[in-house]
């Protein structure tokens, strides 16, 4: 039985349903920290170790997000790592991030980091940028003000699907041969933020601009949004990575595990036209 966390967010969402989609319905328990009456979820906080027993029951393989809020890995995520070594977890697919092994300030650095010295069994995805922050964490600024505001200075960016990382996920939690590898997953090709304005202005057929404000700028700007000061820290960092030209790495590996090419970005924006329109 696999686990999957994050089982209503981004990423975790669209594995549940790309095991569906390859015929592994009923092969997976969702971990959600508010569980609905349904016998497909199961209760996980990482800060209760108390939901660990019963989440982890029977469960062999684990699809593991972190939680953006939970920048401490030592802290945070450590107890349930040590339950899954107790548990003799058989598979831990972790969403990490391209270029962690370089990056070692990240908190998914931390974490590949626990997952080996502990010796459980691992599967590192480490996907570049997600097409869906244009359309979660970016969506009101683009909507609202017609602006792209992060700190990446001219540096392109590769973006790829949530949908072709959690196909991965996935294929390799259903297939033989990926423990203790590392994937670099990637979109085919990269981009300025100024071209992804350009193409958002195309598709929407109105001018968004990007605003290239420093970090920070982009620090202050953040946190007066909302945002906790971890998540726009690491964000900012991971913009940094950008600015410094680091982002604009390809990798074939996504092609080689689906026998296909990813999913185009100008597909993304074409597909996702409804999240950008005023109202």
């Amino acid at each position: 039985m696999i686990l999957v966390t994050g089982a209503n967010g981004n990423v975790g969402s669209f594995v549940c349903q790309s095991l569906v989609a390859l015929g592994a319905e009923g092969t997976f328990i969702k971990a959600v920290t508010r569980p609905s009456p349904e016998t497909t979820q199961r209760r996980l906080d990482f800060l209760d170790s108390d939901t660990f027993d019963a989440a982890l029951e029977g469960i062999r393989k684990v699809f593991l997000v972190r939680p953006p809020a939970l920048a401490k890995p030592d802290r945070d995520m450590l107890p349930f790592l040590q339950a899954c070594q107790n548990k003799n977890i058989s598979q831990l697919v972790f969403l990490s991030l391209q270029g962690v092994e370089h990056n070692t300030i990240t908190p998914h650095a931390k974490i590949e980091s626990l997952i080996k010295q502990l010796g459980l069994p691992y599967t590192f995805l480490r996907p570049s940028f997600f097409m869906q922050n244009l359309t979660m964490q970016h969506r009101e600024e683009i909507t609202h003000d017609d602006v792209l505001f992060m700190p990446a200075g001219d540096g392109k960016t590769n973006f790829i699907d949530a949908r072709d990382i959690a196909e991965v996920a996935a294929a390799v939690l259903l297939q033989e041969g990926h423990i203790n590898k590392a994937y670099e997953l990637t979109g085919s090709d990269s981009y300025s933020y100024y071209e992804v304005a350009q193409m958002l202005t195309d598709a929407l057929n109105r001018p968004i601009r990007y605003a290239r404000p420093g970090f920070l700028r982009y620090l202050i700007h953040s946190l007066r949004k909302g945002m906790p000061i971890s998540f726009a820290l690491v964000t900012g960092i991971i913009y940094t990575v950008a600015r410094l030209g680091n982002a604009d790495r390809y990798s074939p590996e996504l092609t080689t595990l689906l026998a296909r090419q990813p999913t185009p970005l100008s597909q993304f924006i074409e597909e996702h036209i409804e999240f950008w329109k005023k109202t």
